[in-house]
């Protein structure tokens, strides 16, 4: 694949170029004894032009995955990864250069574990620095796996020292019909030693996701969200000091409520109603948002879409109220899609003549997907404000073999 991104600013004629040159591969028994052999990396390249003063260039590549797996399939459910790859039983233990073990249970219960080492997540991946131990327990009420619960803990050490003890738990629900539930917690887990945490647990991230197909046509679905900053040595976050450490956190609730005509999107000229709105609150302030629009399908043309909305937003630092529309045709070979959309900021602390920001966004997108495995997508954009004006241009292709 080849991805390729411009940036041009007109007020400062400053620009920035964004390449990625990179590609997967999947082999499978090449040994001859039925283990998988997966490879993911890419190279990256960015040149950034800035007024009076040299052009910036600079460039990487980046391995994200060179592994081997053994089992794991209905015939071994024993399965041995090894080299750098995401953790498959407990994706949030993040991507491994190490090993792993799991394995199933007659009934449907998994476990496993992992040792190595965690490559830190920027532009080097430097690795060898950060040692873990892991493991995690995956229980299913039945055959059906309509419930189930996942626990794993995690212990690091950086360049040596004790780092972080890290519990995650998790928990879906998925009923045919009534609630269907997702949730995740992480725990940071302290001791006397951790200046500017308490002894004991902490609850560092954690997302709860509700949905439910109500008996009237309605949807309904509910999310929550809370975030923190953990206290490591491993460099994880730009640094952050003991303020932010102590009471840095978000929380955030919202929800969606939506509707379809009767007959549902198979419908002639089918539309959905839906309003989202949340609201969040952290240590110093609080705000929230909403959205109301309406999607009509098979407008003007079959596999054609329009999409209208109007937005408001409560931030920190601005407020605004803005509408969107878009039109596009969205096909198994092709799709193209063209949105406008306006908006108007009211910024926080300027004078009462430029505290009023417009700013206009017009968009065009257009992908294609082919028999033989090339797909392209090509983008557009020209945002519009008081004294400046922006470009951006995209473009995406990729071959499978």
């Amino acid at each position: 694949y080849l991805s390729w991104n411009h940036i041009l600013d007109s007020e400062t004629d400053r620009g920035d170029s964004f390449l990625r040159l990179g590609g997967g591969v999947y082999g499978e028994n090449l040994f001859g004894r039925g283990g998988t052999l997966h490879f993911d990396g890419e190279f990256n390249a960015r040149r950034t032009q800035v007024p009076d003063f040299p052009d910036e260039d600079e460039s990487n590549f980046r391995l994200d995955r060179l592994s081997y797996t053994l089992g794991g399939t209905r015939h071994d459910w024993n399965r041995l990864q090894v080299g750098r790859f995401l953790q498959d039983g407990m994706p949030e233990f993040g991507v491994l250069d190490g090993a792993s073990w799991s394995t199933r249970t007659d009934r449907g219960d998994s476990y496993g574990t992992s040792i190595g080492f965690l490559p830190e997540p920027n532009k080097d991946q430097e690795s060898l620095k950060d040692f873990q131990l892991a493991a995690w327990y995956r229980w299913v009420a039945d055959e059906r796996e309509i419930l189930s619960f996942t626990g794993g803990f995690q212990k690091t050490w950086h360049n040596g020292s004790q780092d972080r003890d890290l519990l995650v738990l998790k928990t879906q629900y998925l009923p045919v019909k009534g609630w269907n539930v997702f949730g995740t917690a992480w725990v940071d887990i302290y001791d006397g030693g951790d200046v500017g945490k308490d002894s004991g647990p902490a609850l560092s991230y954690m997302i709860v996701d509700a949905r439910k197909q109500l008996d009237n046509g309605f949807s309904l679905n509910l999310d929550y969200r809370h975030q923190e900053y953990p206290l490591l040595l491993r460099s994880e976050f730009p640094p952050v000091g003991l303020p932010q450490i102590q009471d840095a956190h978000v929380d955030r609730l919202g929800g969606t409520l939506s509707k379809w005509t009767d007959g549902g999107a198979a419908q002639q000229l089918a539309k959905r109603l839906y309003l989202r709105a949340g609201g969040w609150a952290d240590e110093d302030d609080s705000g929230g948002d909403a959205e109301f629009g309406v999607d009509f399908h098979d407008v003007f043309a079959d596999d054609a879409r329009l999409d209208l909305a109007v937005f408001t937003s409560a931030a920190k630092f601005s407020s605004l109220v803005g509408a969107r529309v878009r039109y596009g045709r969205f096909g198994p070979k092709r799709s193209w899609s063209v949105q406008y959309e306006i908006r108007q900021n009211d910024v926080t602390g300027f004078e009462s003549n430029a505290d009023d920001l417009y700013q206009h966004r017009a968009r065009g997108s257009y992908e294609f997907f082919r028999a033989s495995g090339l797909s392209a997508s090509f983008s557009g954009e020209v945002q519009f404000q008081d004294r400046e004006e922006q470009l951006f241009l995209g473009l995406f292709l990729q071959r499978s073999f």
